[in-house]
């Protein structure tokens, strides 16, 4: 785990090496970009080359303090993260860094304090890491990672040197993901697409056997969508895909589905129905390149057939706001039926179509 072993992210690296060989003279960095393409790797690499006792530029990974450092017990570091998922980082805990900060170093040259998902800062943690920042302290660094920096305010972001992490291109994908998984040639090409240019999803999507689950959701939206009974129908689906995303009922098998659930989440289930009805439009608009679901041509074309072109972007605008609701404080499983409601054929051809089979 060294700088040399970051993935598809030259300008990123190109700037840490600039302010390592140069000596950094900055406090306090920004690590933005989407999920998944290597900024926590990147900022856990930082500190391990700031504090390695081997290599200079880079980190050995062998020493005491790259060690520790991994393991994180590294006296002079101190890693921030939201207690659980979608919670926020509160005052207090930006506290207690202000004041680890005005101790000295144990053993390192500068303590190094990092914030994740640091767009979910409270309001009132953001203003009093404000003052932090426009008082650094000298024998300190910190570091801020996010997906979301327009969370942050104007004035922490003017205040940290900003390095940009982008998204990893398909092909670097599929190379690592052919190196580590067993994948076939369509469940390779769908998790590439699928994963939006996440390595890190990417990963995980495989480990999940995202490609079969996918299928099987979209089997049942697809019969349940075409039933003259559909609100019945939908109902009983909805009980049953409540459970895929449910961390606790991981290898818990369902009845109706016939697979095993496997860790995968409520935001992997609305990123299929995204994936879906984004292909929909993508074939009404008269194109075939760029489709991510390649291996559900029909029903993309029988669902692009069955709407307006506007219909399907409300559609879409529908999935992106339930996406956008994942990090609040709401009921799940009745969110979740009325996208499905709001996803199904308009009323004036469900009838035509309601006999037909489509899979």
């Amino acid at each position: 785990m060294s700088l040399e072993d970051i993935k598809s992210q030259e300008i990123a690296l190109r700037l840490l090496k600039a302010s390592l060989k140069e000596g950094i003279d900055t406090n306090s960095f920004l690590f933005f970009g989407p999920e998944g393409v290597g900024k926590a790797y990147t900022a856990r690499c930082l500190i391990k080359t700031l504090n390695c006792l081997i290599l200079e530029g880079d980190c050995c990974d062998k020493c005491k303090n790259c060690m520790r450092i991994d393991k994180g017990i590294f006296p002079d570091l101190l890693w921030v993260k939201p207690q659980s998922p979608g919670s926020s980082i509160s005052i207090e805990t930006v506290r207690q860094v202000r004041y680890q900060m005005s101790l000295r170093p144990y053993e390192a040259k500068k303590k190094v304090f990092v914030f994740e998902e640091a767009h979910l800062l409270s309001g009132e943690a953001q203003d009093a890491l404000l003052k932090t920042l426009e008082e650094p302290q000298d024998n300190s660094i910190l570091i801020l990672i996010t997906s979301k920096p327009h969370l942050l305010r104007e004035t922490v972001i003017s205040r940290c040197q900003k390095i940009r992490f982008n998204a990893i291109p398909n092909a670097v994908i599929e190379k690592v993901l052919s190196d580590e998984f067993a994948l076939e040639w369509d469940e390779l090409k769908f998790i590439s697409n699928f994963s939006y240019g996440s390595l890190g999803e990417a990963k995980r999507f495989a480990g999940l056997d995202i490609f079969s689950k996918k299928n099987k959701i979209l089997d049942s939206f697809i019969i349940s969508s075409q039933k003259r009974t559909f609100g019945y129908d939908l109902f009983n689906l909805t009980e049953e895909l409540k459970r895929l995303y449910r961390r606790e009922n991981s290898g818990v098998s369902s009845d109706n589905l016939d697979f095993k659930i496997s860790d995968i989440e409520f935001k992997d289930v609305v990123r299929i129905f995204l994936s879906f009805f984004r292909d929909a439009i993508i074939f009404k608009s008269g194109q075939s390149e760029g489709l991510i679901n390649l291996d559900r041509i029909a029903e993309i074309e029988r669902f692009s057939f069955a709407y307006e072109l506007e219909e399907l972007y409300d559609k879409i605008n529908s999935i992106l706001h339930l996406e956008n609701l994942l990090s609040q404080n709401i009921n799940e499983e009745l969110a979740f039926l009325n996208m499905l409601e709001e996803l199904r054929y308009p009323p004036r051809i469900e009838a035509d179509i309601s006999e037909s089979k489509l899979i």
